[in-house]
């Protein structure tokens, strides 16, 4: 029947939603509020998603040395508050839990970052490496799914993200 359609797809949209923006316990308060800060005054999902991937490209540095997180530190944080230095683990995760602080369901994503230039040309055979090695948000918009954003420093004048359509 149509209400037990209807329950069912209710009970995945709030399994959905507690998973993307789920959130540790003891998370500290300033990193919700720099979240907010960062946020205030955008109308929609993307415009949030957009300042917060220019937020971390511009206030944090790209390295790939940037030593360790003190023990019992939160890592994110560390990033954003102590240590703005690290790579592209360092930027998803802070995108990530920045996101979800404000409402936005997002979800961190490893992977491999090939260029067309790594393509062998007697075929389409690419050389994949741990230098190819690459972590970044995806963030989901309503109809659309997950989209790829790139906050990471060295990565952000390369533009992979494309706004959604208009609903």
């Amino acid at each position: 029947s149509f209400d037990s359609i209807r329950t069912a797809l209710e009970h995945r949209a709030d399994d959905f939603y507690s998973r993307y923006l789920q959130l540790p316990l003891d998370l500290p308060a300033r990193i919700y509020n720099l979240a907010y800060e960062i946020t205030e005054g955008m109308a929609s999902d993307y415009e949030k998603a957009e300042a917060i991937a220019r937020y971390l490209s511009r206030h944090c540095s790209y390295t790939l040395t940037p030593g360790e997180v003190p023990e019992n530190r939160d890592f994110v944080d560390y990033f954003l508050f102590d240590k703005p230095e690290g790579y592209c683990v360092y930027y998803a995760t802070a995108m990530t839990v920045l996101l979800r602080c404000v409402g936005v369901p997002a979800r961190y994503v490893e992977g491999f970052l090939v260029n067309a230039q790594d393509r062998t040309a007697e075929r389409d055979v690419y050389a994949v490496t741990t230098e190819s090695a690459h972590a970044w948000p995806e963030v989901y918009f309503e109809g659309l799914g997950f989209i790829v954003f790139e906050p990471t420093t060295s990565y952000s004048q390369q533009p992979v993200t494309t706004p959604p359509a208009a609903t």
